[in-house]
């Protein structure tokens, strides 16, 4: 269920899972630009098949935060 913030009330949502999207855009390593930073310094983002992952890095320790399945919709 979601909320509808004009109408107030909720309604179903269901997701397509045919929908092909095209992620090669955002596939790849991005970098923080920031040479301060305090949080996140990079992140890659993954496909493998029809599935998407994220794996984040830290500017202090832990740096590596690990890998997670991403939910595209």
């Amino acid at each position: 269920m979601k909320w509808n913030e004009i109408h107030g009330e909720t309604q179903s949502y269901q997701p397509n899972n045919n929908a092909q999207l095209d992620l090669s855009a955002i596939l790849g390593t991005w970098i923080n630009s920031s040479e301060k930073t305090e949080w996140i310094k990079k992140y890659t983002i993954t496909q493998e098949g029809d599935r998407v992952f994220i794996n984040v890095y830290g500017a202090n320790s832990p740096e590596d935060w690990g890998k997670v399945e991403v939910t595209t919709f």
